[in-house]
Parts: structure tokens; sequence; C-alpha cells
């Protein structure tokens, strides 16, 4: 088995027209890049890793393309803050030291 496998990675996997084809018309049918792998993997179709298929995806996305609208989830996006003052990080009803009457600074 070891010997099967090394002979098998011996085998450069590169990207190729139609792995895209694959890939494009695989995205289109909602599939994840996981399940895109996964299919070709049982049915003995050469094809590229998940890492690579993602890699495609942003880099097609960087020149303005479309590709990565298909995947099941994008990136998180980070709600911003507007309007109100935020009240994170101050604890209720705490006195102010600046504020404490001036006996306490000369307590010994």
């Amino acid at each position: 088995m070891a010997s099967e496998r090394k002979e098998r990675l011996k085998i450069a996997r590169r990207w190729t027209k139609a792995m895209e084809d694959v890939v494009k018309e695989k995205l289109q049918l909602g599939w994840s890049p996981e399940q895109i792998v996964g299919e070709c993997k049982n049915k003995n179709i050469p094809m590229v890793s998940t890492e690579s298929i993602y890699k495609w995806i942003w880099k097609d996305k960087e020149k303005g393309g479309e590709w990565y609208k298909y995947l099941r989830t994008g990136h998180k996006q980070k709600r911003k803050r507007y309007g109100k003052k935020d009240n994170r990080g101050l604890l209720k009803d705490i006195k102010r030291i600046d504020l404490c009457h001036r006996e306490v600074e000369n307590k010994e």
C-alpha cells in the first residue's frame, strides 16, 4: 500500500481547463469544494485539492470574478458599530478616584 501511495503522489496535479470546468459546473449546483474533491476521488477523476480550489476562487474574486458567490458561506463580515457610544469595558457603580474626598489622599 505504501508503494502504491508513493507512486500515486508522484503524479503532479496541476490546475487544468477540464478541472476548472468540473469545478464551475459543481459550484453552480451548490456543491462545496470538499464535495467536489470527494466526488472526483470516488470516480477516479483527477482533481486538485480543496485548498487549490479555494485559492482559485479567491484569485478570481481579486480579478473581479463572481465565483466566490457560489460558496455556501462567505467570509464572516465584521459588524461595524455606528451611532450610540459603546459601553464595553466600563464598570457600573464605581467611584472614580479623582472624585473622592481630599481626606483619602492623606490617609496613611
